[in-house]
C-alpha cells in the first residue's frame, strides 16, 4: 500500500472509531483535502446554475464562489446612502 491508500484505508475501515495519524499522514490527509477543494470550486465554476437544485447547498456554495468572483473583478455598485440606494434600484 501506498501512504496515502494506506491512511484511506484507515480513515473508511475505522469511520466511527478514533485514529491516530503520525505527522505526515496528517499532512498527507491536510493536502489531499485542499486538494478536493479545489476540484470543487472548479467543478462549481463550470456547472450551469440551472443544473442546481434552487436553494440546494450546492446551489449556495456556486452563487457565493459566483459572489467572491464577482468582487475580485470588481463587477460591483458601491451605495453610501439609502436615498442612493433607492436610485440605483429605480433605474434597473
Amino acid at each position: 500500500m501506498t501512504p496515502y491508500t494506506d491512511l484511506w484505508y484507515k480513515i473508511t475501515t475505522m469511520s466511527n472509531h478514533a485514529i491516530t495519524l503520525d505527522a505526515s499522514q496528517a499532512k498527507l490527509l491536510v493536502q489531499e483535502l485542499m486538494h478536493l477543494e479545489k476540484v470543487r470550486k472548479t467543478l462549481l465554476r463550470v456547472i450551469p446554475e440551472t443544473h442546481l437544485a434552487p436553494g440546494s447547498d450546492l446551489w449556495w456554495a456556486k452563487s457565493d464562489l459566483d459572489a467572491l468572483d464577482d468582487i475580485k473583478e470588481k463587477r460591483y455598485k458601491k451605495v453610501k446612502t439609502h436615498e442612493e440606494l433607492d436610485r440605483y434600484l429605480d433605474s434597473l
